[in-house]
């Protein structure tokens, strides 16, 4: 049996399954804030053009979500750090592979290769009638040459930026991980962020007809001359933003003579790094996404690069115990042997002390010991020892933690909030368990961090 995502009430009673729930009331009482009225956005939305169109806007004005799954997923993607695209397809509101075709749909539009009633019935193709999209272009008798495209990975390798092999391993790990491409190639040092935001301005351009094409390849590779090549991208990274070798090496998946050997062998082999350390089988691509997400929080001041050292060992770690082989997991069904409980301890927010400030807290919270007596209604705890035990035992189910949570930390509900629903993806194998580990870990050393900052001032 797979456990599927479930959304919990106030007095920790099951409400229905997170994916089904209809209406934003729910949301609010999960997230702690309330996402806004749908028509709000619906309107919002309307007034945009389709060059415009965010993905996740793009998927509503196709008609492929709803509102309210829209906000649904932006509520998870707030309070979790999983990008829009990721959040809509761990909820199950989208098949990733109707996400990938939209993606390429946005492209085609920006582009103005296709007018958006001719991507909405292409769109319909696809998922009514389970086509790819390029069938479905053809189809509808909608040819699109390549020539024509201008995307951006298409326009770094003409400009002698980036090579087809780096660009297609660069595409992998963007969908993989769901980060930009752009984003992606800049974290894994390809090129710098001052050539990023040059190539995506130029983009804009040749899309707005306002330069040719052959010319903003031009000028875009006359702009990167000189500083923004693989063998001098290690200097121009600032101290304060952490380099992937790094961050790697700090969480301990390599050591630090593998590093130096895969910075020189990559450097050699003009291969990027995270490609090497992949193709050698040193990381795995899951870690690779990990550590690669994480570098961009370091860089955006959410959270420190030890902390996201920190983060990224754990996870990974969590990820080789919670592999078949190792035994002694507690099982929570066929399919997933990890308890709320056991996240919450694997992440490093729930410590022995405010295990003992929980239960200590029980016994005056009535509606809390109706719920642990509903657990166990004929059993009886016959000395104070017993009854601690069972109190303990009790906090194995996600709905007593959570409520015994909320009562006993109340300046954090957020916080538990975010990591139940992380737990619950994880637990329908809607995202892996170390992406749910190091996604809570991201949210709770942010907040530190913010309170830390603001105790300070």
């Amino acid at each position: 049996m797979t456990a599927r995502p479930v959304v919990l009430g106030a007095d920790g009673a099951f409400i229905g399954n997170l994916k089904n729930l209809e209406g934003n009331s729910v949301l609010v009482l999960l997230m702690g804030s309330s996402p806004g009225p749908s028509n709000v956005r619906n309107d919002l939305v309307s007034n945009l053009s389709e060059t415009e169109l965010q993905i996740g806007d793009l998927l509503l004005r196709l008609e492929l979500i709803t509102s309210a799954q829209l906000h649904r997923a932006l509520s998870i993607s707030s309070s979790t750090a999983l990008p829009i695209g990721k959040s809509l397809v761990a909820l199950d509101f989208i098949d990733e592979r109707i996400l990938i075709a939209v993606i390429e749909m946005q492209s085609m539009l920006r582009d103005g290769l296709i007018d958006f009633p001719s991507a909405k019935e292409a769109m319909r193709k696809v998922v009514a009638e389970k086509r790819s999209l390029p069938e479905a272009l053809w189809l509808l008798g909608i040819h699109v040459s390549d020539e024509r495209r201008n995307r951006l990975g298409e326009m770094l390798v003409e400009a002698g930026l980036v090579k087809i092999d780096q660009l297609d391993f660069g595409l992998a790990i963007a969908q993989s991980s769901g980060l930009p491409l752009g984003q992606v190639l800049v974290l894994l040092n390809r090129i710098s962020e001052s050539v990023l935001r040059l190539a995506l301005a130029l983009q804009r351009e040749v899309r707005a007809r306002s330069i040719d094409r052959a010319k903003a390849i031009a000028k875009l590779a006359k702009g990167s001359a000189g500083g923004d090549t693989i063998d001098n991208l290690a200097q121009a990274v600032p101290p304060y933003k952490v380099r992937l070798g790094k961050l790697i090496f700090l969480a301990g998946l390599i050591t630090h003579e593998m590093l130096l050997t895969a910075l020189r062998a990559s450097r050699i082999s003009r291969r990027l790094l995270g490609q090497y350390l992949i193709e050698n089988k040193l990381i795995s691509a899951e870690q690779l996404n990990l550590a690669l997400c994480l570098q961009r929080l370091v860089w955006e001041g959410r959270i420190t690069h030890t902390a996201a050292a920190r983060l990224l060992k754990n996870a990974c770690e969590q990820e080789r115990k919670d592999s078949p082989e190792t035994p002694g997991r507690i099982n929570l069904d066929d399919d997933f042997s990890v308890s709320f409980c056991d996240f919450l301890c694997m992440s490093g927010y729930l410590t022995q002390e405010k295990i003992d400030r929980i239960v200590e807290t029980m016994p005056y919270e009535p509606k809390l010991m109706a719920l642990v007596f509903r657990q166990s209604p004929h059993e009886r705890a016959l000395s104070d020892e017993g009854r601690r035990r069972r109190l303990v035992r009790s906090l194995s189910d996600p709905a007593i933690m959570r409520y015994a949570l909320n009562k006993t930390f109340p300046k954090d509900q957020h916080l538990i909030n975010s990591a139940l629903i992380l737990f619950t993806l994880s637990a329908s194998k809607a995202i892996t368990l170390a992406q749910a580990l190091v996604n809570f870990g991201v949210e709770w050393n942010a907040k530190t961090l913010t309170q830390a900052t603001a105790s300070s001032v």
